[in-house]
């Protein structure tokens, strides 16, 4: 299954442009090689407290350049 190489372009221009970064990581999930973004949520606790967490999802297109991901999670 061979996908674009958009997110790890766009991650070298990151490291290019901001020198005293080491390693930059693109969103790519390792499995599916697709990009996924991070959605911050709050839920209410049994406490009733708010607490933040990380809901991630999959993206079915390249947020670069468009392409749509070969063999699509159904």
């Amino acid at each position: 299954m061979k996908q674009c190489n958009c997110a790890n372009e766009a991650a070298k221009k990151v490291a290019a442009a901001y020198s005293s970064y080491k390693n930059v990581f693109p969103p790519v999930e390792l499995l599916s090689g697709r990009t996924y973004l991070n959605f911050t949520c709050e839920k209410v606790t049994k406490s009733g407290r708010m607490k933040q967490i990380e809901v991630p999802m999959l993206l079915t297109k390249c947020p670069f350049c468009g392409k749509k991901y070969e063999g699509d999670l159904e």
